[in-house]
């Protein structure tokens, strides 16, 4: 089976309620569904020797009859869901229902642009010339107008004199995105990330772009990041990379620790699994968040952003 690649990050399975339930699933569809999941992990997982044990495993949980019953498909992708990150222990991989296993077209990508403000929260300026910018998601940056957008949202601080990126409700998305905002806080171009396939070797390198000067924070200025126990995905590759680069003091709670970047495997017409496909090295760390997350140079699990803003004054000489 050739399961094709796409990046439908941000699709939002359909609503189902008593007077449109969702249809029930047969015995063979859900014996489908389980098969092409194991064919997903045996031709796409990143490690070959870890997705048969993972396959094993998998077909031994099958075999005491866990979904036996289930008739509901989003009970059966959420079942899948938790089964494989807790035989596999990574939380990258996602089954999901109701989802196209297609890209949007143009207008669907628009809708969802507009409805996520391309993954920016608004811009605070606090007083001592102290921004604040929220990065709930990272949108693909081949969608129309995400390059713009990210440029529109990152010049906007170009003029303060300490920046605050709070990324403690960021659930990921592209990490070319990721490398397009980390371009935005040096005054070099670098390659921010390597994505690595170790069931061949081969390797994808993500650079950051270098803007213009004047739209640039730039690199001598002071970077607080914010995360959470709910920061995920490419809020950690952020986190993670500036830091390994110290260019940014990381500020709140251990991160979830999920960095295998998954692949989007069609497994019929309703299901998608996303299935951990290639993992990221840093080239300064050498290594990633996966399962351990980011560590904060600074724990702190309430009022992470009244700290971030009290070492900004500090380090700036701000008397407020």
């Amino acid at each position: 089976m050739n399961f094709s690649e796409f990046r439908n990050w941000f699709a939002e399975p359909p609503q189902y309620d008593t007077d449109h339930p969702a249809p029930s699933l047969n015995a063979d569809t859900r014996a489908l569904v389980l098969e092409n999941t194991i064919l997903a992990i045996e031709q796409c997982y990143l490690d070959p020797d870890s997705g048969a044990r993972l396959i094993r495993d998998f077909r031994q949980h099958i075999s005491t009859g866990a979904y036996a019953e289930t008739t509901d498909g989003s009970t059966l992708a959420a079942g899948i869901t938790s089964d494989l990150q807790y035989l596999s222990g990574d939380k990258h991989f996602r089954c999901l229902y109701g989802i196209r296993p297609d890209e949007p077209g143009h207008e669907e990508q628009i809708q969802r642009l507009q409805k996520l403000n391309h993954g920016f929260g608004q811009v605070v300026m606090l007083d001592g010339n102290i921004a604040v910018l929220e990065v709930r998601g990272f949108v693909p940056v081949h969608w129309e107008g995400v390059r713009r957008k990210i440029d529109e949202m990152m010049s906007s601080i170009s003029s303060a004199d300490a920046l605050i990126l709070d990324l403690r409700h960021n659930r990921g998305g592209d990490p070319k995105a990721v490398a397009l905002v980390a371009g935005y806080l040096f005054d070099e171009p670098t390659i921010w990330l390597r994505m690595v396939k170790p069931s061949d070797a081969s390797v994808e390198d993500i650079p950051t772009d270098l803007p213009v000067k004047e739209k640039r924070f730039g690199l001598d200025k002071p970077v607080y990041v914010l995360t959470s126990s709910k920061t995920i995905s490419g809020g950690e590759d952020l986190a993670y990379g500036l830091q390994a680069l110290q260019r940014a003091v990381v500020v709140g709670e251990k991160t979830v620790g999920a960095a295998n970047l998954p692949r989007a495997c069609a497994l019929n017409d309703l299901f998608v699994l996303f299935t951990p496909h290639m993992c990221p090295v840093h080239p300064v760390a050498g290594g990633n968040w996966e399962g351990k997350g980011v560590t904060p140079d600074i724990v702190v699990t309430e009022d992470a952003l009244e700290t971030a803003y009290n070492l900004a004054k500090e380090k700036l000489g701000v008397s407020l």
